[in-house]
C-alpha cells in the first residue's frame, strides 16, 4: 500500500509536465494552495561531517549563512572520528541553545561501508549497536537532548546496519535518494513494511554543491536544478532533504572558508526557501511523529 497521497503525486506530475520552469515562489505557492497546507512543503538542509577539530571554522561559517536568513540547519556530527570521542563541540552547543541548529549523528567513526555490518560479522554488528547507544546517550548529556536522527556516511547500509541504528534508539534514518529503496514518512522495517519499532526514512535528494568524483566538490548548484530535485522529492514525500558538506566550502589548499561560495549559497537560499517551511529532522519529527 502506498504511503503517498495520490492527489499530491498527480499535482506534482502536472507541475513537472514538459519540464516547465515556473518561478520558485509561483510553483511552490501553487503546490501549497493545492494541497491545503498553509505552511507549504517542508525542506531540511542536512550538513554532514561536523567533527571536533575538523573544519570547525567552515562549519561555523555555514551555520552563520543560515542563521542570518533565520533558517535552521540540521548538523550531522561524527561522534568517534579517529576512534575517539569527537562529538563535543562548544560552538554547536551554543548554536543549539539559541535554536539555530539541531544535532543528528553522522555515522560512528565515518568510513566507507561502515554500516554494511552484515559483511563484518555478528560481533561487530552487536558492538556497533552498543557503541551507537552509548554515543547517543553521551551526546544527549552534552547537548541537552539525545539526537533522534541518524545520517548515513557514504549512504549505504544493510539489514544489520539498519537494525543497529534502530536498536540504538534513533527514530529517523537519512541516506541518499538513489540508494534508499524505501523512503517513508512512517516507521518501517528494513524491507519497507510498516513497523512501529522501525525507522522513518528521509533521504537526501541531492547536495547543494556538485560532486565531481575524484576531483571533490565543485560549484554551488544553480537554484533551478535544486528546485527540480526538491520537486522530485515532494512528488513522493511531503519533505525534501538537501545535503551540505563543509569540505565543499573550503578555500583551495587551505582550511579557511571560501567566502565567494558562501555568498553564492546565501543568494540561492534566498530564492530556494520562498514558500517553504525549513526545519530539521528533530523539528520535522516533533510535528509529524506517528501517534
Amino acid at each position: 500500500m502506498s504511503i503517498f497521497s495520490l492527489a499530491r503525486r498527480r499535482l506534482l506530475r502536472r507541475m513537472l509536465v514538459g519540464g516547465v520552469a515556473l518561478p520558485v515562489s509561483m510553483l511552490l505557492g501553487r503546490y501549497a494552495d493545492a494541497v491545503g497546507s498553509g505552511a507549504g512543503p517542508t525542506l531540511i538542509f542536512r550538513l554532514d561531517d561536523a567533527e571536533a577539530g575538523e573544519k570547525e571554522e567552515v562549519v561555523a561559517a555555514l551555520i552563520e549563512v543560515f542563521r542570518r536568513r533565520h533558517l535552521v540547519l540540521d548538523v550531522g556530527v561524527v561522534p568517534q572520528g579517529g576512534g575517539q570521542d569527537s562529538f563535543a563541540m562548544p560552538l554547536l552547543r551554543d548554536y543549539l541553545r539559541h535554536g539555530v541548529i539541531n544535532i543528528s549523528v553522522h555515522g560512528l567513526r565515518h568510513f566507507f561501508g561502515e554500516f554494511r555490518l552484515g559483511r563484518q560479522g555478528a560481533d561487530v554488528a552487536e558492538e556497533t549497536a552498543q557503541q551507537l547507544a552509548r554515543v547517543r546517550r553521551d551526546m544527549g548529556d552534552y547537548y541537552g537532548q539525545a539526537p533522534i536522527a541518524f545520517t548515513v556516511p557514504y549512504d549505504r547500509y544493510d539489514r544489520a546496519g539498519y537494525d543497529a541504528i534502530r536498536s540504538a534508539g534513533f527514530r529517523i534514518l537519512s541516506g541518499q535518494w538513489r540508494s534508499e529503496l524505501h523512503p517513508s514518512l512512517r516507521p518501517v522495517d528494513y524491507d519497507g513494511h510498516s513497523d512501529a519499532n522501525g525507522l522513518v526514512r528521509l533521504p537526501v535528494i541531492r547536495d547543494v554543491t556538485v560532486w565531481q568524483g575524484g576531483k571533490g566538490w565543485g560549484a554551488v548548484v544553480p537554484v533551478d536544478k535544486l528546485l527540480q530535485s526538491v520537486r522530485r522529492s515532494l512528488s513522493g514525500l511531503d519533505v525534501a532533504v538537501l545535503g551540505v558538506h563543509p569540505e565543499a566550502f573550503v578555500q583551495p589548499q587551505s582550511s579557511t572558508p571560501d567566502q565567494a561560495k558562501l555568498e553564492r549559497l546565501d543568494a540561492i537560499l534566498g530564492l530556494l526557501t520562498a514558500n517553504l517551511t525549513v526545519t530539521t529532522f528533530a523539528g520535522w519529527y516533533a510535528t509529524h511523529a506517528p501517534a
